[in-house]
C-alpha cells in the first residue's frame, strides 16, 4: 500500500471499526505525538480516543510524499471537532502525527454533510450556506503538483508571511471563489475583497510545512489570532460597540451592520458588520492609505491577539485559489508530550 492507501486502511481499522488491535498493526514503535492533547501511547489511543469516539468521518485525504495530510468530523461522546491531521508514514507505519483542531460551529443543529440541503442555508453553514467540510473532494491535475507546489510557496511568502495585498488578485480568484471559514462574513463579494476583510483577525508568523496533491494544498502555520475568534462567533455587541468607540474619535462610519444577519457586510470590513466610508467599496484594496486602514484602523484593532496554530487547504482551478476550508487551534500553554505542537 501507498502512504494514503496505508492511512485510509489503518484510520477505518482504528476509528470507524474501533478494532485496538489494528494499533499493533499499523502504529510504529517510535510513534511521535505532536498533538498537546495525547502522549502517544497506544494505550492511550485505545482507553480514551477510540473509548470516546462516537463517530469518525475522513473526508479528504491529500499524498505529498510520505505524508498524509487528513480533513476529518470527529464526534466524541462530549463534542464535535472538525480538523486536520497530518500523518507521516514510515516502513508502512504511522510514525509522526501532526493536528489543528476547532470545534463543529453549531447554530442550532450541527451541518457536517457533504452539500446543503436545497433552498436554504444549513444549520452550521456561513452566511453563504456553506460548512466547514462541504465540497469537492476529488484531487485532480496531479500532472500540475510540482507547478502548484511553486504557485503555493509564493502565496505563502507573498500573501501569508508578508501580507501583501496588492499581490492577492495574483493567487485568487474573484470572480469564482468558495469560502467556508465560518468567521468570514462577507456576501456577494469577490474573493479578493474577501480575503482582505480577515486580515485584522490573524497573522502568520512562520509556516511549517507545505504539503500539495495535484490542484490541492495544504499549509500548517504558526501565528496568532484575534481572541474570542478561534471556534466562536464573534460577538456583534461587542464588535459593535468596539465599532463605536474607534469612530467616536472622528473617523466617519456609514452604517454598522448585523454581524449574525449580514445585512449590510458588503463591500467594507465585511466581518466586523461596519462600512467604512472611504475604505469600502471597489477601493478596498487600491492605495496605500487604504490597506493600511484595514488592518490599522479596524475596529477590533485592539483586541487581543493569541497565539495559535493555523491548518489551511486550498483548492486551485485555472492557476487561482477558488476554494478554501481552514482550522484555527489555540496553542495550550501545557501538553502531554515533549514533542511540540509543530
Amino acid at each position: 500500500m501507498n502512504p494514503k492507501e496505508l492511512v485510509k486502511t489503518a484510520l477505518t481499522e482504528l476509528f470507524v471499526n474501533k478494532d485496538p488491535a489494528a494499533l499493533k498493526y499499523f502504529l510504529g514503535d517510535k510513534y511521535i505525538q505532536h498533538d498537546p492533547r495525547g502522549s502517544g501511547g497506544a494505550d492511550e489511543l485505545v482507553s480514551v480516543v477510540l473509548a470516546n469516539t462516537k463517530s469518525y468521518r475522513p473526508y479528504r485525504y491529500l499524498r505529498d510524499g510520505d505524508h498524509v495530510v487528513v480533513h476529518i468530523r470527529h464526534e466524541w461522546n462530549d463534542r464535535v471537532e472538525v480538523y486536520f491531521s497530518i500523518i507521516r508514514v514510515e516502513n508502512g507505519k504511522l510514525a509522526e502525527h501532526w493536528s489543528v483542531f476547532e470545534p463543529e460551529i453549531l447554530e442550532g443543529a450541527a451541518h457536517h454533510e457533504p452539500q446543503a440541503p436545497a433552498g436554504g442555508k444549513a444549520p452550521g453553514a456561513n452566511l453563504e450556506g456553506l460548512g466547514q467540510l462541504d465540497g469537492p473532494t476529488e484531487i485532480t491535475d496531479l500532472n500540475k503538483t510540482e507547478a502548484n507546489r511553486e504557485f503555493a510557496k509564493k502565496f505563502m511568502d507573498d500573501i501569508l508571511l508578508n501580507r501583501r495585498l496588492d499581490k492577492i488578485g495574483e493567487y485568487l480568484s474573484d470572480t469564482d471563489y468558495t469560502e467556508h471559514d465560518y468567521h468570514v462574513k462577507s456576501r456577494g463579494m469577490g474573493g479578493v475583497k474577501r480575503f482582505a476583510d480577515t486580515i485584522p483577525f490573524w497573522k502568520v508568523t512562520k509556516c511549517h510545512r507545505l504539503f500539495v496533491e495535484g490542484n490541492y494544498f495544504f499549509i500548517q502555520c504558526e501565528g496568532e489570532v484575534a481572541a474570542g475568534v478561534e471556534g466562536l462567533v464573534l460577538d456583534a455587541n461587542n464588535i459593535q460597540e468596539s465599532a463605536r468607540r474607534f469612530f467616536s474619535e472622528g473617523n466617519k462610519v456609514e452604517k454598522v451592520g448585523n454581524i449574525l444577519e449580514g445585512e449590510n457586510i458588503h463591500g467594507g470590513i465585511g466581518v466586523a458588520g461596519v462600512h467604512v466610508s472611504g475604505l469600502a467599496g471597489e477601493n478596498t484594496l487600491t492605495g496605500e492609505e487604504n490597506i493600511r486602514g484595514i488592518e490599522e484602523r479596524h475596529p477590533l484593532g485592539e483586541m487581543k491577539m493569541a497565539k495559535c496554530a493555523f491548518g489551511d487547504l486550498y483548492r486551485i482551478e485555472n492557476g487561482r485559489i477558488v476554494e478554501h476550508w481552514d482550522t484555527c487551534e489555540l496553542i495550550p500553554a501545557e501538553s502531554k508530550n515533549q514533542n511540540g505542537l509543530f
